[in-house]
């Protein structure tokens, strides 16, 4: 019987790798995914085409490695984007558990919350209130035991977001700054030098 898939020639990657931090696209852009997919040519993560950046299919096509494979947790089967087909490669082992479980955010407007659920705990949330046609941030939380994973950060980007649709401002009040700054430390410049040194303990010299 012949393979549903033309390109396995293009397979150099079996399995998934032993520790994943999310799509890579999606890491470095601050954005969300949903699952994620594995480049069986060169290994690269990306998110699924139910992600709102589609990187895995991107990726597909711009490096032209058309076949990938699921790393989400008891998956092994992959997928070819050029022949549109789902398959199994001999070798490829189930993913493990210690793929990153779903991002999702649940948006409570009447209580000025913003809540981050990975899987089906809570990880972190911020509360604001407005101040004009602008919003404040008033309190950022991450739930003990999450610490330092950068869910802070990524609950206030996705309060800037959703805020910049609506076409009002962020008033960069300290509870921004420190979770804006711990979690995109490349963008320290958007705060003022004297929060900023607040924030990070150092000189504003």
């Amino acid at each position: 019987m012949a393979s549903p898939c033309s390109h396995i020639a293009s397979v150099l990657i079996l399995d998934g790798p032993d520790e994943v931090d999310g799509c890579e696209t999606c890491l470095a852009e601050g954005t969300k995914w949903i699952h994620l997919r594995m480049c069986m040519t060169c290994g690269e993560v990306g998110c699924c085409d139910d992600s709102p950046g589609q990187h895995a299919r991107k990726h597909a096509e711009t490096a032209t490695h058309p076949v990938v494979r699921s790393i989400e947790p008891g998956e092994s089967w992959s997928y070819c984007y050029i022949d549109d087909a789902v398959f199994h490669v001999t070798g490829a082992e189930a993913a493990g558990s210690n793929v990153e479980e779903p991002h999702s955010f649940n948006h409570d407007t009447g209580a000025g919350r913003l809540e981050l659920w990975v899987g089906s705990g809570l990880v972190a949330w911020v509360h604001y209130g407005a101040v004009g046609d602008a919003i404040n941030l008033t309190q950022t939380k991450v739930i003990e035991g999450n610490e330092g994973l950068g869910y802070d950060g990524e609950v206030v980007l996705e309060a800037i977001e959703i805020f910049r649709e609506q076409g009002k401002s962020i008033i960069p009040s300290d509870e921004f700054a420190r979770a804006f700054i711990t979690y995109r430390p490349e963008l320290h410049g958007v705060v003022a030098p004297s929060m900023r040194a607040r924030m990070l303990g150092e000189s504003d010299d």
